[in-house]
């Protein structure tokens, strides 16, 4: 391949073809680097997105941290969504130095490029090619505030915090156990509050592990407890699992301020708290208490009702069974096919007499 003669060298990166374009650049670059650098320009700065993409793919293989910045600076302003995913998926977790700027600079990109989904290929390139979404460059921040210093780490981290609701869930889930790892501010703490209610069953989990290891405040608690109007079962089996966690004393004060919201969701969750406080010795003090607030003959030690989901399934109206169409033979059609050959028989015996009278009227 380091042998490509002159002319097929120039061939190939003339070529709209982006993996011979690579392979051209490759030959180039293989003794020595600087030489794929006069000619990287006319890949970056060129009008086709496919050979764009050849340029960041080869810088990307590198290993110069320092042209790898440089670049992305210079051409941070690119805005084909495939180019700028391929550009950000592959330089980010390569820098050495620089996160700051970086981080800026995608920031900046998320603010500014339309979101779209898409599936991009060029000829021959398919293993180049990237399924667009913001999901790369979300991915790019995280990364670079994972690896950022202490100083640079928190700030990332806020800006991460204020772009949560529209950071991808795959990449969500990554960033909640970074930050909780790191909570240094209220920001993260709170952020990781929120996120025990995520829309996302995999990052709820990750966030309430979290929190079951941290002393929550009681303000935090009456937060955890407004989340209990949502209806998802494993959303609510989560949160009366931290609620349980406060003393005896703190938890019956749960119960009584869920038992008097005027949410329908929140007043069974008080029930169900109550159910499991019955099962743990360690609310024998506060459980005739707790009884009381709810109604004792309310709290049973087998429900029939499914108060986390909050379904009875055994309720549900059946939907009735579509009666089935009566089965259509084909012989039932024969006299029908019959009648109906005998009129498409007609049909030709008249367009045949038209067909004949007209040539004997151009004779």
């Amino acid at each position: 391949m380091t042998v490509l003669q002159t002319g097929t060298k120039k061939k190939y990166l003339a070529s709209p073809n982006p993996v011979e374009n690579h392979i051209a650049l490759m030959c180039i670059g293989f003794y020595e680097l600087q030489d794929v650098y006069k000619v990287l320009d006319d890949f970056l700065g060129n009008n086709d997105p496919a050979k764009r993409i050849a340029g960041w793919y080869l810088l990307s293989q590198t290993a110069d941290p320092q042209a790898q910045l440089e670049y992305f600076i210079k051409y941070s302003d690119e805005r084909t969504p495939d180019v700028l995913a391929y550009m950000t998926d592959s330089l980010v977790v390569k820098l050495k130095y620089g996160h700051e700027l970086m981080f800026e600079k995608l920031s900046k990109m998320i603010n500014e490029t339309p979101i779209k989904t898409k599936s991009v290929f060029y000829p021959g390139m398919q293993e180049l090619t990237r399924k667009y979404s913001q999901e790369f460059t979300y991915n790019g921040l995280v990364e670079l505030a994972k690896s950022a210093g202490a100083g640079l780490k928190d700030s990332m981290f806020n800006t991460l915090c204020d772009y949560y609701e529209r950071i991808p869930v795959d990449t969500r889930m990554v960033f909640v156990e970074n930050l909780s790892n790191n909570m240094t501010t209220k920001k993260h703490r709170q952020t990781i509050l929120n996120a025990a209610c995520d829309k996302s069953k995999y990052v709820r989990i990750i966030a309430a592990s979290k929190l079951k290891e941290i002393k929550l405040s009681e303000e935090e608690y009456m937060e955890l407890e407004c989340m209990l109007r949502h209806k998802t079962e494993s959303l609510r089996k989560n949160i009366m699992v931290l609620l349980l966690e406060q003393s005896p004393e703190d938890c019956l004060e749960s119960v009584r301020r869920l038992h008097n919201s005027q949410d329908a969701n929140c007043k069974l969750a008080a029930r169900q708290m109550v159910m499991d406080m019955q099962s743990d010795s360690r609310f024998a003090k506060v459980l005739s208490k707790a009884k009381e607030i709810v109604s004792m003959e309310e709290v049973v030690a087998e429900s029939d009702e499914n108060v986390y989901g909050l379904v009875d399934y055994g309720k549900l109206t059946k939907l009735a069974v579509p009666k089935k169409k009566p089965s259509y033979k084909f012989k039932d059609a024969l006299p029908d096919l019959k009648e109906l050959e005998k009129k498409v028989h007609k049909l030709t015996e008249v367009v045949k007499r038209h067909v004949n009278e007209g040539i004997l009227q151009r004779k």
